[in-house]
């Protein structure tokens, strides 16, 4: 009877020594939940003409592992990477020390459980870069979100530029100028449309590019994804217009969500 009281009891004791694990491994994960929640969420887009090595810091520590190549956003994926909010600095540099990159510093206040976005552009002896907020919402319905950046690089003074969508027969962006990043505006998806870059009043599409396939007015082709937001970018130099030459204007596209 000694016997089967002590082996209760050692058994009591195991089970309650398991309940306090079990509750502090739910407590200790609640807290990491509560920390994640208080993050903001960061993008990058590279559009630093001529800028092959750059890479991504926050508070001086290496965020990507793979270099940012021009042209494209980070992270590559439609996530935002996770940044503590409060002040931050960002810095996005070569790293190679002979290189003649602009290295770009950004001080900002990030807010929790807000998104943001950083656009660096120009070229890289005079490199910028602009961060806006990026408002993430979710439609109620299938539509998908879209918005414009306006990047173009020019060393003289350019016209503005108008969005042009050939499946409304419509303007659905005008005058936007240089360096501008308009709000987002909702859009139907699954619904493949071509959007035609105008110059501001333009009826016709005065800005065509030369290429193999023949003379292709400045477009981009988009087939949005229902609850998705769209982020497109007119990069490259405004008046290269040759697909066998480097910078072309072009006009892409990244994913916020």
């Amino acid at each position: 009877m000694r016997k089967l009281l002590k082996l209760l009891s050692i058994t009591l004791s195991f089970i309650a020594v398991l309940a306090a694990c079990k509750k502090d491994y739910y407590s200790r994960r609640a807290q990491v939940n509560t920390e994640l929640s208080e993050k903001a969420g960061v993008q990058l887009y590279n559009s630093i003409i001529g800028s092959n090595r750059s890479y991504l810091y926050v508070d001086f520590k290496p965020v990507n592992g793979a270099t940012i190549a021009y042209g494209t956003s980070f992270p590559s994926g439609a996530a935002a990477f996770s940044v503590n909010n409060g002040l931050r600095n960002f810095l996005f540099r070569d790293t190679l020390v002979t290189s003649l990159q602009t290295a770009i510093s950004i001080n900002e206040t990030l807010a929790p459980s807000s998104n943001y976005t950083i656009f660096a552009y120009d070229t890289v002896n005079a490199a910028k870069s602009k961060l806006v907020t990026t408002n993430i919402v979710v439609p109620a319905d299938t539509s998908a979100r879209i918005r414009f950046v306006n990047l173009i690089y020019s060393k003289t003074a350019i016209p503005n530029l108008d969005i042009y969508s050939a499946k409304k027969k419509a303007v659905i962006y005008s005058n936007i100028a240089p360096e501008t990043v308009t709000d987002f505006m909702p859009y139907a998806s699954f619904l493949t449309d071509t959007l035609i870059v105008r110059t501001t009043g333009s009826t016709t599409n005065n800005l065509i590019n030369r290429t193999t396939a023949g003379r292709i007015p400045l477009q981009l082709i988009i087939n949005p994804t229902p609850k998705r937001s769209y982020t497109m970018v007119l990069r490259g130099s405004y008046y290269t217009d040759t697909s066998t030459q480097t910078n072309l204007r072009t006009l892409t596209s990244f994913t916020n969500n």
